[in-house]
């Protein structure tokens, strides 16, 4: 079951900004740990773990590149593990490090997860009543990527094929990669101007464009906007009253486990499983009407 991707585009959008927004902003470990989580658990469930488990191995060396990389910078901290080279190594830069990277993983893998279920289509939808222009725009931006990486990976098979990458130089392999980009963005670049030069030929954008993605809003897109959109408010709230604050430096502050933190905890924890919870959701019900057929 897929029910969240039959969302409306513009609830999709307010959830993935919401979500998003609370993911960079917040310092509260707990809320950073709860954002992973949920981030980490709606990207297995939509590649059914195939395309996570395959990306691991990149996450986990990218935490531990930057939790080591941040206390050889940064000194503060009142609790010093080591000396190198006459500069302390501190337990407070080490997590901090370890927080940074909890956070940008997150983002990238919320990012994935948008990129996923946000196809250009429902971009187009959204933004071409505004501006028909930067909307075409926006959706030739995200299918570039995709297009890039399976036209480099197709000219990079013909050129195998001709024997070109036969040499054993790991220079000469290095040059022929960077060739073979090169000609790549290129072929990229004729392509976008000629799509320009066409769309302009045709009069795109002189009037009232029409949009083949036809969605309608639901009781159930205005359920995920009100709980994005009060579960952002709220969390926004709880950090400029201090009820999220949490610093590194010079030592570890506490963290809030009053009444206000726990609300703040538990409605991070829906909205960032809200995805989850809503695919879970529909799987019983599916599984249950079919039992009693």
């Amino acid at each position: 079951m897929n029910r969240f991707l039959k969302t409306h585009p513009v609830s999709m959008l307010v959830y993935f900004i919401s979500v998003i927004g609370i993911s960079m902003v917040c310092k509260s470990p707990i809320i950073q740990l709860i954002s992973l989580f949920g981030a980490a658990s709606y990207a297995v469930w939509l590649t059914k773990g195939r395309e996570f488990l395959s990306q691991l191995a990149f996450f986990v060396t990218l935490f531990l590149l930057i939790s080591v990389t941040n206390p050889l910078f940064v000194h503060n901290g009142k609790t010093p593990l080591f000396f190198m080279n006459g500069n302390p190594v501190t337990l407070e830069a080490v997590i901090c490090g370890m927080s940074i990277a909890v956070v940008i993983i997150s983002v990238i893998l919320w990012f994935s997860c948008m990129t996923r279920v946000m196809t250009s289509d429902k971009f187009y939808f959204i933004f071409s009543r505004i501006s028909p222009k930067l909307a075409l725009v926006f959706s030739m931006a995200l299918n570039f990527i995709p297009k890039l990486k399976k036209s480099y990976k197709d000219t990079e098979k013909a050129h195998k094929t001709l024997g070109i990458y036969s040499t054993d130089s790991r220079v000469d392999r290095l040059k022929l990669k960077l060739k073979t980009m090169s000609s790549v963005v290129s072929q990229s670049a004729e392509n976008s101007i000629e799509t320009s030069a066409s769309m302009n030929a045709r009069g795109y954008g002189d009037k009232k464009r029409t949009s083949c993605f036809v969605k309608k809003f639901t009781a159930f897109d205005f359920f995920v906007m009100v709980i994005s959109l009060a579960v952002f408010t709220a969390e926004i709230i709880f950090m400029l009253n201090k009820t999220l604050a949490f610093e590194f430096y010079p030592t570890f502050s506490k963290i809030t486990i009053e009444i206000n933190g726990v609300i703040a905890y538990s409605g991070c924890f829906v909205l960032c499983f809200l995805p989850v919870i809503i695919e879970i959701t529909e799987s019983l019900k599916w599984k249950y009407f079919v039992s009693k057929i």
